[in-house]
């Protein structure tokens, strides 16, 4: 027996995030000597400003993460890589969680692009590509799949294929482009949060084909963890043609695997 509790309180050294999974702190209970650096953690605290009465804060956010330090001051939090600072008078729970199944993160977002507007350039004049058209306008509809895997914390590897039906205005001329897309996406934060992508693209006909590179800058808002809409700006230099392509999209996905 003896023997046991001896073993208990070395590992106890050493993951007090496994021993303590479970274990619930209030406000006021949270120092160094009761959760310790290294713990898989969520907190719960306070955003915006007291309520004069009452104390209350104007909202609650919860944010998970690795404890990297803690003081009299702040709670640090974070993860591979990013980090929060959270004011400590602003912690209103803190819970220790079991990082082999809290931590989950989303596996996949499948999703379809639902409406993209775009510019292209070609020599020194700038075509607008949109809904509608007319004489010297084209009609473009790119229904874009993509799937997202995210391979780190707020990291995805990301895939699209679609095609593009382009026709001319005044109606003389049409034809069909299928285009690729493959790039990696990284995310400030986890769930709903802005994001920068890099994007390396290939598109074709019947006749030929062309690469392009660019970056993409949006943000990622996520539903009850299972609906995520993108809104999103992106460049792409198609090198062939010598062509500059700015692009206004937003896509709708369906978040498989987890918990975003």
């Amino acid at each position: 027996m003896a023997r046991l509790i001896a073993i208990v309180l070395i590992l106890g050294m050493y993951r007090p995030d496994t021993l303590l999974a479970g274990v619930v702190f209030e406000a006021g209970e949270i120092d160094s000597s009761s959760v310790q650096p290294g713990a898989f953690v969520e907190v719960i605290y306070g955003e915006g400003a007291r309520h004069p009465d009452t104390g209350a804060w104007e909202k609650l956010d919860t944010a998970k993460g690795y404890l990297k330090a803690i003081d009299a001051e702040r709670i640090t939090i974070g993860g591979r890589f990013w980090q929060k600072e959270i004011a400590h008078e602003r912690v209103q729970k803190l819970t220790v969680l079991d990082d082999a199944h809290d931590a989950k993160k989303s596996t996949f977002e499948i999703g379809a692009n639902l409406l993209s507007i775009q510019f292209l350039n070609g020599g020194n004049r700038w075509t607008i590509i949109s809904l509608g058209g007319g004489d010297g306008l084209s009609f473009v509809t790119d229904p874009a799949f993509y799937i997202s895997g995210f391979i780190f914390d707020q990291m995805a590897f990301d895939l699209a294929l679609g095609l593009t039906s382009i026709s001319r205005g005044d109606g003389r001329s049409s034809w069909t482009l299928w285009t690729g897309h493959s790039g990696v996406t990284y995310f400030l934060r986890a769930g709903n949060a802005p994001y920068v992508r890099s994007i390396a693209a290939i598109a074709g006909s019947e006749s030929e084909s062309s690469f392009g590179a660019g970056i993409g800058i949006g943000y990622r808002h996520v539903v009850q963890n299972r609906m995520a809409l993108r809104f999103e700006t992106q460049y792409v230099r198609w090198f062939e043609s010598k062509e500059n392509q700015i692009k206004i999209r937003m896509t709708f996905g369906v978040v498989l695997g987890g918990k975003s």
